[in-house]
């Protein structure tokens, strides 16, 4: 008791000299804040969101820290030019090797104090986030009481936590926004490929019958409904003429959805557990005319979206977790519970939520809806493009192996194009089955035998005289897009030079050399490329034009994983010299590695990126030893056996 006593009184101590420094310092530093909120909830995330968006209004430059997995739906609600910082989670995860998580981590923390700003506001208030917030060098932390993160603050906010978790995130950013209290729905600005992609996935459903989604899942144990009122939810909605869709993810969402169709028997239903982002998740919704589910985060995001929700309450606080929007409806039992009933334990087994039937929900949502109908699907339009949605006559090309993490974000901002020409080499993590789920998408198979070889193969597949050659890490940028427009439109020269612009974990390197210029918009009838195994180069026999629009490229590379490609393609480089007749020698061997180190570190200004820039030159500095090493070894007549 005593030991309690003494950690409340230093914790009444901070808050009271907290306050007084607020008072005579108040939170209107006209720089702009650090948003540090990584949350791995979705629901969390849905009610923080529309928090975030109010601050960026009033600070455009701050820098928003968000989950990685969160991004592609950030985006949707977002400016484009949103300064946003991925935390990294699922690298930086138990599963992974200890360096490689600590390189992640080192680098997300390099990225996160380059920010330099003076506060940093704390939404996410968790034990790491205090400790992320410390390592930030910011001034000022900003953060909530009650999570054990305290230490790290210098101005803690004491926030009511009985009120809802909304506005709790609300006097979180007090004094960052302009001071009214925003929406909290989004106009999502979803992309054409996320609505043909639910489209297709919802071809057999009759357009005649309103589509239900339902989660059946939840985080805890406790906030499930059972399975058998499912069972015969399920039935009563198809008696109404409804078509039921199930939502979900992870495994126990799946099981629980696999058991309740094996219950129903021949009644079918669509399961789309395991098979949406959050993007497509969001597209969904948009063609459903009413969601049905527990507290979760599915259900926070189907209201942020304005479809009628009905949430099934049993222990949750509906003042606190409750659905928001004026389309959000709460169904509970109307059997009382016992005096202790919450999250920790039950006098009754949680009778509330076994005991509210499924024809209660039926009727909840006949006296709200009755005049039920199906919802139309999206116009053919897209919902922001950068130019009309006439598809550019222009073949863009892929090659693959392996690249599930990044091929969504590269294709959805290739929809606007004629076609897409996927040459894929052998992947095993999906990247195929994710890249067809676009309509202008043609994949095919085609055996490894080097860059300039698989690139020549994808371009001769390619049915339009404009031709696009992309890597699966770039994403073209809105100012590109045009620019292809405009160059294929006129039809004057023969191929655009572009800056390729780095991106490492979400952020621009500070070196000289941070972008390359590449020709990637060409004819197909002007370029071709010369036989290299790696380094590929097209040759254009033509006018080339030269624009400042930028194509971004991603490299989100573990240091383990730039050494393995630095193998790799010291060894493609060395077997096309050694074809060529080159020769190494002992003073290239000798003088080789510290020559580039140096020009990389010092040249090519990578001491400015710090340790992140010196693992890097070092990296260059091995490629270039081990090509020529490499070479030396071909020369020796040593290969392997």
């Amino acid at each position: 008791m005593q030991r309690l006593d003494l950690l409340a009184d230093v914790k009444k101590d901070r808050l009271e000299k907290s306050d007084a420094a607020n008072k005579l310092n108040p939170v209107n530093d006209p720089r702009a804040p650090v948003l540090l909120f990584p949350t791995h909830y979705l629901g969390n995330f849905i009610l923080g969101l529309p928090w975030v968006v109010s601050v960026l209004r009033k600070h455009p430059e701050a820098l928003v820290v968000l989950d990685s997995q969160f991004e592609a739906l950030a985006r949707l609600v977002l400016e484009e030019e949103a300064n946003l910082l991925l935390y990294p989670r699922k690298q930086i995860s138990k599963g992974e090797r200890f360096f490689s998580r600590l390189s992640y981590y080192w680098g997300f923390i390099r990225a996160l104090r380059r920010h330099r700003s003076h506060t940093l506001l704390d939404l996410e208030g968790e034990r790491f986030t205090g400790v992320l917030a410390w390592l930030s060098g910011c001034a000022q932390r900003v953060g909530p009481t009650g999570k054990r993160a305290e230490t790290f603050y210098t101005d803690i906010r004491d926030l009511n936590y009985q009120n809802h978790r909304f506005n709790a995130f609300g006097e979180i950013v007090e004094g960052f926004t302009d001071g009214t209290q925003p929406e909290s729905g989004f106009d999502f600005l979803i992309d054409q490929g996320s609505h043909d992609f639910v489209t297709e996935l919802l071809r057999e459903c009759d357009p005649n019958q309103p589509i239900v989604a339902i989660h059946p899942g939840a985080s805890v144990s406790y906030k499930l409904w059972p399975r058998a009122h499912f069972v015969e939810l399920v039935r009563l909605l198809d008696n109404k003429g409804c078509q039921v869709v199930w939502v979900g993810a992870g495994e126990m969402d799946s099981e629980i959805i696999q058991d309740i169709s094996r219950q129903l028997g021949e009644l079918e239903t669509i399961s789309l557990c395991n098979r949406l982002s959050f993007v497509q998740l969001t597209a969904l919704y948009t063609r459903c005319a009413l969601f049905i589910g527990g507290d979760s985060g599915p259900m926070h995001l189907a209201a942020s979206t304005g479809l009628p929700v009905f949430a099934l309450f049993g222990p949750s606080d509906e003042a606190i977790w409750a659905p928001l929007g004026d389309n959000a409806h709460l169904v509970r039992s109307a059997e009382p519970c016992g005096e202790h009933c919450n999250a920790f334990r039950c006098d009754y087994e949680y009778r509330c939520m076994q005991t509210l039937s499924p024809a209660e929900v039926v009727t909840e949502v006949e006296e709200k809806l009755p005049n039920l109908k199906p919802v139309p699907g999206p116009a053919v339009e897209p919902a922001a493009p950068s130019i009309g949605y006439k598809k550019l006559p222009v073949s863009a090309y892929i090659i693959t192996l392996n690249e599930a993490e990044n091929i969504g974000a590269c294709l959805d901002r290739l929809v606007e194009f004629d076609e897409v020409i996927l040459v894929d080499s052998g992947s095993t993590d999906g990247t195929v089955e994710l890249a067809n789920h676009y309509e202008n998408v043609k994949s095919s198979f085609n055996e490894w035998n080097g860059f300039s070889a698989q690139k020549s193969h994808a371009l001769s597949l390619c049915s339009n005289e404009w031709v696009l050659n992309v890597d699966a890490d770039e994403i073209l940028t809105d100012a590109y897009i045009d620019e292809v427009s405009r160059v294929v439109t006129e039809d004057k020269v023969d191929a655009l030079e572009s800056a390729r612009v780095l991106r490492r974990w979400g952020t621009e390197p500070r070196s000289f050399e941070k972008s390359d210029r590449l020709i990637r918009l060409f004819r197909k009838s002007a370029g071709s490329y010369k036989p290299r195994r790696v380094h590929e180069c097209i040759t254009i026999n033509g006018v080339v034009e030269k624009t400042d629009a930028t194509i971004e490229h991603f490299e989100n590379l573990t240091y383990t994983q730039r050494i393995d490609k630095a193998n790799r393609y010291s060894q493609a480089r060395a077997e096309d010299k050694f074809e060529k007749g080159a020769r190494g020698s002992v003073f290239i061997l000798i003088f080789i590695f510290p020559v580039s180190f140096i020009q990389s570190y010092i040249f090519k200004g990578n001491f400015l990126d710090g340790v992140d820039g010196l693992l890097s030159s070092m990296n260059t500095a091995y490629y270039k030893f081990m090509k020529y090493a490499k070479l030396w070894e071909l020369n020796k007549g040593r290969t392997r056996r």
